[in-house]
């Protein structure tokens, strides 16, 4: 199953309700017995250091930076698996979509 976005309202963030609904999700992907993967935005890409989403996400997979949608998806298990380039059109992520994929 591929996932697409899951977004709060800036009013109701901070509340766990994301984190619900991606565990939601993967309880459902399990009682179905089926693989569930994601691409998901680097907002923090923008703002660090780094020329290349890329080294930007193996860094945040490495814990040396924190993005606020790459990091709690890591969290949550989801276990990075590369880059896609000019994913979307997304200046803060430097246009790429980081792919996730979860064991289930």
């Amino acid at each position: 199953m591929y996932g697409i976005d899951i977004s709060v309202h800036p009013n109701f963030r901070g509340q766990g309700i994301a984190r619900l609904l991606y565990m939601k999700r993967l309880q459902y992907c399990r009682d179905q017995n089926v693989q569930y993967g994601t691409v998901c935005r680097l907002p923090g890409f923008i703002q660090s250091s780094f020329d290349d989403p890329l080294q930007y996400a193996i860094a945040v997979g490495e814990e040396k930076e924190t993005d606020p949608t790459l990091t709690p998806l890591l969290k949550l298990g989801g276990i990075f698996q590369g880059i896609i380039p000019n994913y979307m059109e997304d200046q803060e992520s430097g246009n790429a979509g980081a792919i996730l994929k979860w064991q289930v």
